[in-house]
């Protein structure tokens, strides 16, 4: 093969092969439910479910922010501005984008 792979291929290659090794690796927490071979409590579950929850979040965050920057703040996260990369103010600084 004399092409080049290009960064879109690439990006279905890898995301579908990683995707599915995620999808089976759920798959065996799901085998965990079995009682007659594990003891567990609902609140064991609420925690496995938890972390699954909150790394998924945390991910997704990351393809929504792509290009864009947190201002540092110390006020409350809901107060907190987003950067774009490509926004100027003029003078060779980001501006904020409301």
């Amino acid at each position: 093969m004399s092409e080049k792979e290009t960064k879109r291929d690439r990006f279905v290659r890898v995301a579908e092969a990683r995707t599915n090794k995620i999808l089976h690796q759920i798959r065996l927490i799901g085998n965990l439910s079995n009682r007659c071979v594990y003891e567990y409590t609902n609140e064991d579950m609420e925690k496995i479910f938890a972390a699954l929850e909150e790394e998924i979040a945390a991910q997704k965050e990351r393809f929504q922010q792509e290009g864009k920057k947190k201002a540092f703040s110390f006020a409350d996260d809901e107060e907190k501005r987003d950067f774009d990369e490509k926004a100027d103010d003029g003078r060779g600084r980001q501006a904020k984008i409301p």
